[in-house]
């Protein structure tokens, strides 16, 4: 199963680095929404819970409740009680054998990413509910909300995954029918739930990756006019998201302001890269006043370089590579 690569001036670093990774995941678990120790709120482990990291027990509570926000503190044992990271865990996996699949022409790869998929999403015993109704629960407090959403952005890879592992017949046509089921029903409460709804009207990162997640899987179930228009209505979040100068205040409010700007930047230009194949170009767009997502990654390039400090809090450290994922997508739509 093993290929080795042999590189020339650094091309097949991505490609060798992803062979690697698939080979320690061929010995990984694999993962089902069913490997909680308890079910949540509904009691049935085929709904999705997770908790809501930044959460604490009250300390000046006998029992903790109601939880505290202590906001970029993360809640490490707590958040491990629920799916989000196996959930993380199994996308990755996905991702990443899916990768090496197409890099190597290895049938291996895809067939644990296909088995990956069924025991997470089709198969009638491991299932997970096409729903988020617990995301984010914080104890005390709400069984789930609409933050919850933003450990699903991780599906944008996934369809783009679907679409190889199909290709190279990893997934059968019944296989493919029944993704494809499953992602039209999570979409169809994605944007009639009450928590869906709450999630599409957040000014923060949350609505734009809620955003650029919902244009994915509409792109993937080939509903285009939808996904186009959602691309349209992007430019009005780029008008309030960003302003002139290219500073994102609705994120650099945060604990760890740089980290979110970022964040938020990535959901914007990833949902630009999709607008792109609508005839859409959300990179280059730019406001009467200049706001544009190419004027925010310009405003962030300074602290990374580290020829400016940050004016604003940040708790992690800021690391040199913190804008490769944007500054790729960048490179995808200015060629």
């Amino acid at each position: 199963m093993r290929r080795v690569c042999f590189l020339l001036a650094g091309v097949a670093y991505a490609q060798t680095f992803s062979t690697v990774e698939a080979e320690k995941f061929l010995k990984s678990p694999i993962y089902s929404v069913m490997d909680k120790d308890a079910a949540g709120p509904s009691n049935d482990k085929h709904d999705y819970i997770s908790y809501a990291p930044y959460w604490w027990p009250d300390p000046s509570k006998p029992d903790g409740l109601p939880y505290i926000r202590k906001d970029g503190h993360t809640n490490r044992a707590l958040t491990a009680k629920g799916d989000a990271n196996r959930f993380g865990e199994t996308m990755r996996a996905i991702e990443t054998l899916t990768k090496a699949m197409v890099a190597t022409g290895e049938s291996g790869y895809g067939r644990n990413a296909a088995e990956r998929v069924r025991v997470w999403f089709l198969n009638p015993a491991t299932r997970m509910n096409p729903n988020l109704e617990y995301g984010q629960a914080i104890m005390g407090r709400t069984d789930g909300r609409g933050a919850g959403l933003i450990t699903m952005r991780a599906l944008i890879s996934l369809v783009a995954s679907l679409k190889d592992l199909k290709k190279r017949k990893a997934l059968t046509e019944a296989d493919d029918r029944a993704m494809r089921a499953w992602v039209r029903d999570y979409l169809q409460w994605l944007e009639s739930s009450k928590i869906g709804k709450e999630e599409m009207k957040a000014k923060n990162n949350h609505g734009s990756w809620y955003a650029s997640q919902t244009m994915a899987l509409e792109l993937y179930l080939g509903e285009k006019a939808k996904a186009k228009k959602r691309a349209e209505d992007l430019k009005g979040r780029i008008g309030w998201q960003i302003e002139p100068d290219g500073r994102q205040p609705l994120e650099t409010e945060r604990q760890d302001g740089f980290s979110y700007s970022v964040f938020n930047l990535e959901a914007l230009a990833t949902a630009a890269r999709l607008a792109k194949r609508l005839g859409v170009d959300l990179w280059k767009y730019k406001t009467v006043d200049g706001r544009s997502l190419r004027t925010a990654f310009e405003y962030l390039e300074p602290f990374v370089a580290q020829t400016k400090p940050w004016p604003f809090r940040q708790l992690k450290k800021i690391e040199p590579n913190a804008l490769a994922k944007v500054r790729q997508l960048r490179d995808e739509q200015e060629k």
